[in-house]
């Protein structure tokens, strides 16, 4: 099992604002997406990173099957994971999520303003997997499980 840190670091000078306190972009924002614009296109290509990169790299460095690959996530990362599983067919035998952000462009709170400095406006459709799956019938995941609690604070508001 591979988890990996999906927020690039050591990247001060590049974009202080990569080391605020909002934990929704820079640092710990797990969003999976390859950014657009300047500053951050730079350094978060996260999808490219889990889909390509480090797939390589744990091939190239480890005894796997690389046919049999699965991928999870939790928040952020459950939407990440079911995005990659989304683009990518064939590449992951399963996909997991757990509490995922399914249609981040309706969640301002976990994705406005990382969207806005990342892709230049805050309703960016191509890392939501409800935007995915509603804009293109034909896009299908692997097996797996999406699990949420039916106390999440969330639930209500994005359930409309």
């Amino acid at each position: 099992m591979v988890f990996p840190d999906t927020s690039p670091r050591n990247i001060h000078e590049a974009i202080p604002e990569a080391a605020d306190d909002d934990y929704t972009i820079g640092y710990g924002a797990g969003h999976y997406c390859d950014a657009t614009q300047e500053p951050w296109s730079k350094h978060f290509n996260m999808y490219s990173y889990v889909t390509k990169e480090l797939p390589g790299l744990v091939e190239r460095y480890f005894f796997v099957d690389p046919d049999r690959k699965s991928i999870t996530g939790f928040s952020m990362g459950g939407n990440g994971a079911l995005i990659c599983a989304a683009k990518n067919p064939g590449m992951y035998k399963s996909v997991s999520a757990f509490a995922p952000i399914c249609s981040p462009s309706k969640c301002d709170q976990w994705t406005a303003r990382a969207y806005e400095s990342y892709f230049g406006n805050k309703d960016e459709r191509s890392y939501g997997i409800s935007e995915l799956l509603t804009d293109d019938e034909n896009l299908t995941l692997p097996q797996g499980m999406i699990d949420f609690a039916s106390s999440d604070q969330f639930k209500e508001r994005l359930m409309r």
